[in-house]
């Protein structure tokens, strides 16, 4: 049983989980106009209103138009077109929008190449995308070419239209090929579902190598409204970027809850941009702590949750949340017109409730990895209840489940999965319960490896970015006494009401902010490493005083397999885990009879503290006692 309890009940498990249609009926597969067209309409409609702004510099619809299509004749000029692929460096800005609408102009296929990513990165994709040629910006800025007067190709929705590679957190990234209709699709339902128009100012602050840029862009140009861009100059970060959303008064906005989180940890004292009406969250879980601070910062915006990975163009499954107390777990909602999802596991469908592998069917996936078949059929896979070789599912690698009220949840990545004292354990789940907690505005749960107590086992690590993060050092152990220390135990009090022991790490770690990968992701590998369990000697001041506290030490020791440790000491930054604290308490019982309960244990993780549970009569000690609850 690889995804832990199967169903939530057995009434629920007997009926299929899946929303959006029947996997035995067909999906109808309407035709969208490619959103070149969309801007073209919108050149001869509205050709003076301001299309793009950038600082001090703007451009209306005609120009974008008459530009971006001075770029495609150049391009069929020297003899590129329909397929070809076509590199577009950036950096963003105007002419980078000109430069990749008249790549698919012409009907090649747009490959944004982002100068923040790594040069080892953007050297693979290259190596993985081959492009015909690479288009510098300069080409924006030229003259119509001599033969200008040859009309430009149609540009067909079935037509491929872009290449953006995968996050990559398997490490090996992948190019992924998408198509106009597809991306249309989306648009045209964003657009509809919550009615942007042309008094919208969308802001564009998502990298380039990252497909939420497509959002970012072609929203705001499909729909006639102002695609803003920050000036070059602009470092853009924490308060700055709040100021920014407030002057240039930014109605929608796209990010991942991890930018985001990072910039209102330092939103600055009453600045609310009043017009930010909508932002769409996509990448990555979004938890509880996050929309309280989009809600205490952006009090006008309507939240809303998207899922999709970018095989399946963009987002194809949306959650509006709603006002009010937030539920317990953040679903990703329901699916988008035409696009269904399922729930597997070992090949056929989970019941509702039941976990197992989120798979998407839409006509309007993407066109697979590009050069990669044997890659493409592995994550695109038949209908099984079709005989039709165009109906697939795509497997996205995501543990997740359909509830009750036929809303998605994602759970976690089916390869970030660890065992536990035997107990199989999804990192995100954690997460999600753990960002509950008032004081906490972002988390991390990732695994490591202690070899120092007890070789080759994997523990457990939360990464905890305060409500109160300003105030915060950069990065603080949680070590001692001090307010750290009471935090930690907060939490572990908290996740222990809510979570079997097992899922209770080890150790927290206080950071200001998550780091980020360039696609604004949580950077894993970026995390300082936790730390080493402490190994000097113990001050006379931390020495046992009594004979329950000088007994407690020795039953520490013998379980953490370490010298004896002071009475001040945390049992879990000393290495414990649940573990070897059951271990502790078997111990703790034996010589202590119906003095403790393994809950207590969680919550007084010293030996002052537990020698004042064993010893209740020992007045100074119950005083330390009652300062550390929780």
């Amino acid at each position: 049983m690889p995804y832990g309890p199967a169903v939530s009940s057995k009434s629920e498990s007997t009926e299929v989980a899946s929303i959006g249609g029947d996997l035995h009926t067909a999906l109808h597969s309407p035709s969208y106009p490619p959103v070149t067209d969309l801007i073209a309409q919108w050149a001869v409609s509205s050709p003076d209103h301001t299309a793009i702004t950038q600082g001090s510099t703007s451009i209306t619809y005609r120009t974008l138009l008459q530009r971006s299509e001075t770029v495609a004749q150049r391009l069929l000029s020297a003899g590129y077109g329909q397929g070809d692929v076509i590199g577009v460096p950036g950096p963003r800005g105007i002419r980078f929008v000109v430069v990749f609408l008249g790549v698919l102009r012409c009907g090649a296929v747009a490959f944004p190449i982002d100068p923040a990513l790594p040069e080892r990165r953007r050297e693979h994709l290259l190596k993985i995308a081959k492009p015909q040629t690479l288009v510098h910006l300069e080409f924006a800025d030229t003259g119509v070419p001599p033969d200008a007067g040859k009309t430009l190709p149609e540009v067909c929705s079935p037509a491929p239209a872009y290449l953006f590679g995968t996050s990559g957190t398997t490490g090996i990234p992948r190019m992924v090929l998408g198509w106009h209709g597809a991306l249309s699709h989306f648009l045209s339902w964003q657009r509809e579902t919550f009615a942007i128009t042309p008094e919208d100012r969308c802001a564009q602050l998502t990298g380039l190598s990252f497909d939420v840029v497509l959002r970012d862009t072609l929203l705001a140009l499909s729909c006639g409204g102002t695609l803003v861009i920050p000036a070059p100059a602009d470092e853009l970060g924490g308060a700055a970027v709040i100021r920014w959303l407030d002057r240039q008064k930014i109605t929608v906005l796209h990010t991942t809850p991890t930018v985001l989180g990072s910039w209102l940890l330092d939103a600055p004292p009453g600045c609310r941009p009043p017009a930010l009406r909508w932002t769409f969250l996509a990448g990555e879980p979004l938890k509880a702590g996050l929309v309280r601070a989009v809600r205490a910062v952006f009090p006008s915006s309507g939240i809303v949750n998207l899922y999709g990975p970018t095989e399946t163009t963009l987002a194809k499954f949306a959650y509006q949340v709603p006002e009010g107390p937030l539920p317990a777990n953040l679903p990703v909602g329901t699916p988008l017109p035409y696009c269904q999802g399922i729930i597997m596991r070992d090949g056929r469908p989970c019941g509702i409730g039941e976990l197992g592998e989120i798979h998407i069917r839409t006509p309007f996936r993407s066109l697979g990895y590009l050069n990669d078949r044997a890659a493409t059929a592995a994550a695109f896979v038949p209908n099984p209840y079709r005989d039709n070789a165009d109906d697939r599912l795509y497997r996205t690698g995501d543990l997740g489940r359909i509830g009750p009220d036929r809303l998605l949840e994602v759970i976690g990545r089916l390869d970030h999965q660890v065992k536990i004292n035997g107990v199989r354990i999804q990192p995100a789940e954690i997460e999600r319960v753990l960002c509950q907690h008032p004081q906490v505005a972002d988390c991390i749960v990732d695994p490591y490896q202690d070899h120092l107590q007890e070789p080759g086992e994997t523990r457990l690590a939360a990464y905890v970015v305060p409500a109160n993060a300003r105030t915060s050092a950069e990065q603080d152990p949680g070590s001692g006494s001090g307010p750290s220390a009471d935090l930690a135990q907060q939490l572990r009090g908290f996740l222990l009401d809510r979570l079997p022991p097992a899922m209770v790490p080890s150790v927290f770690i206080r950071l200001k902010r998550i780091p980020t990968t360039p696609n604004g992701k949580p950077d894993r590998a970026a995390l300082p490493k936790p730390p080493a369990v402490r190994r000097a000697p113990v001050p006379a001041a931390h020495l046992p005083r009594t004979a329950a506290e000088r007994t407690i030490q020795k039953l520490w020791a013998q379980v953490l397999r370490s010298d004896p440790p002071g009475i001040y000491d945390d049992f879990f930054e000393l290495g414990g885990t649940s573990l070897t604290l059951t271990r502790l308490f078997a111990l703790l019982d034996n010589r202590f009879p119906h003095k403790f309960r393994v809950a207590q244990l969680f919550t007084y993780p010293t030996i002052a503290t537990q020698a004042a549970l064993a010893e209740p009569r020992c007045s100074h000690i119950e005083n330390e006692v009652t300062e550390h609850e929780f």
